[in-house]
C-alpha cells in the first residue's frame, strides 16, 4: 500500500504506507489523500523502493494524461481502497 500527499504548489508525493515523510517534505504543507492506494505504476513503485519516496509536479502533466480525479496519467491503473469504518 502507498500513501499519496499533495501540497499547495501542486506537487505529488508518494511514500510506502506507514513511512515517515522525507526530510524535504517535513517543512511543507502536505495534505494526505484519504483513499488508500494499493498499486502504482512501475516507475513510482521503483522510486519508492529505491529512495523511499516519489515526488513530482502535477502541473507539468496538466494537459498530458491527467485523469478526472486530478491525478497524473501514471495513476490511471491505480486501485484505490476506501476506508470502511
Amino acid at each position: 500500500m502507498f500513501e499519496v500527499y499533495l501540497n499547495d504548489r501542486r506537487d505529488l508525493l508518494v511514500i510506502a504506507k506507514g513511512s515517515p515523510l522525507p526530510l524535504f517534505a517535513a517543512t511543507g504543507k502536505w495534505r494526505k489523500r484519504k483513499k488508500k492506494v494499493a498499486r502504482v505504476s512501475d516507475e513510482i513503485g521503483f522510486a519508492v523502493r529505491t529512495q523511499g519516496y516519489y515526488v513530482r509536479k502535477l502541473s507539468k502533466h496538466k494537459n498530458h494524461g491527467t485523469v478526472r480525479s486530478g491525478l497524473p496519467h501514471s495513476f490511471r491503473h491505480v486501485q484505490s481502497l476506501q476506508h470502511h469504518h
